[in-house]
């Protein structure tokens, strides 16, 4: 059987055994993570580092949260590298990787949780 490409885990340790907090958390990242990587992707067309910077560091919060390791170190370098304005030609490869596993754990999420 393949590795899932999210935990829940943490969110577990904070929301207990409470089924509907857990459901609620995984239908704020349903909602919210399209929104932010549309932005990401957006911001980097535009070179608006700061809202790339502002909006990676939003999303590395729900990629911690759901324990996405494919990416917690790429989201930390688009962070950064937005931030500090640095090596800026490996933007679009980054963000290229976060797009791809997000929308794959996005539809695994969707599966294992019944949401269509």
């Amino acid at each position: 059987m393949q590795q899932k490409k999210y935990k829940v885990d943490r969110i577990k340790s904070f929301v207990g055994e409470d089924k509907m907090m857990l459901h609620k958390m995984v239908d704020i990242f349903l909602e919210n993570t399209p929104k932010m990587l549309s932005i990401i992707k957006k911001s980097l067309i535009d070179k608006d580092y700061p809202t790339l910077q502002f909006n990676a560091h939003k999303l590395k919060t729900s990629i911690d949260h759901f324990s996405i390791e494919t990416l917690t170190t790429e989201i930390r370098q688009i962070e950064n590298y937005a931030k500090e304005e640095i090596n800026l030609q490996l933007l679009p490869s980054l963000v290229k990787k976060l797009d791809l596993e997000l929308q794959e754990t996005i539809a695994e999420i969707k599966a294992d949780f019944n949401i269509s």
